[in-house]
């Protein structure tokens, strides 16, 4: 059974990253979802309009003169932010984890993530006010493939040493969280990854499948000093 595991979202709704080298795979998923596809059904125009220009909607949506020249403005922005989705390009999704113990005769952490684990997308703008049956008020269902591969996060002695020591608490307690930048490429809907994916969920539920890059890892303990302190391995 795949089992649910939490996306860092509260970094793509405020719109904090660690950098800009790669777009964001949790805010592009509805569009990335939209060009495997194919289509965009006609409705989901309006509901794109509530969803993400609710403002504009709000305003102007009963006001026949004005109107439909917005609608077609954001009819032609929903356009383009699928049309740019390439599947050939790399996004970035970020999550927490807890590493593992040291292991002292391969110096490095050891990290487990599960092969049935999952993570979950949901609209980041105002969903609620657009068609019950809308796409937006689906949550999309996304694995990295193969993340439960990479099970490793090298790291000298000395270094690992004083890293755990940072994060422990006067009660003792060890602050294992670290912040996985996961660098990926959606897997188009033909493929074997994407079609295993989704065949564990209903026909209308929405899946979508990152062939993984590579996996940088993050100690953000320190909000104001994030730092990068490995990648994770294939061990």
């Amino acid at each position: 059974m795949k089992k649910l595991l939490l996306a860092l979202v509260s970094i793509f709704i405020c719109g904090i990253s660690f950098s800009q080298t790669a777009l964001s795979f949790y805010d592009n998923a509805y569009f990335i979802y939209l060009k495997g596809k194919g289509n965009i059904p006609e409705s989901e125009y309006l509901n794109y309009a509530i969803t993400f220009e609710y403002d504009t909607w709000k305003n102007f949506v009963n006001d026949e003169f004005e109107w439909p020249e917005k609608f077609k403005n954001i009819r032609a922005k929903f356009d383009k932010q699928v049309a740019d989705i390439d599947f050939n390009s790399t996004y970035v999704f970020e999550t927490v984890e807890e590493l593992g113990n040291y292991d002292m005769q391969n110096a490095g952490f050891t990290l487990n993530i599960d092969e049935d684990d999952y993570y979950e997308i949901k609209c980041s703008g105002r969903y609620y006010y657009s068609d019950s049956e809308s796409i937006f008020q689906k949550k999309i269902a996304l694995e990295l493939n193969p993340i439960w591969k990479y099970n490793f996060l090298p790291m000298p002695q000395n270094e690992a040493k004083a890293f755990l020591q940072g994060r422990k608490t006067s009660s003792g307690q060890i602050n294992r969280r670290v912040t996985l930048k996961v660098y990926c490429k959606p897997a188009v809907f033909s493929s074997k990854e994407h079609k295993d994916f989704s065949s564990y969920f209903y026909a209308d539920d929405i899946s979508l499948v990152g062939i993984i890059e590579k996996i940088e890892v993050f100690d953000e303990s320190n909000p104001k000093n994030v730092k990068k302190i490995g990648n994770l391995t294939i061990k």
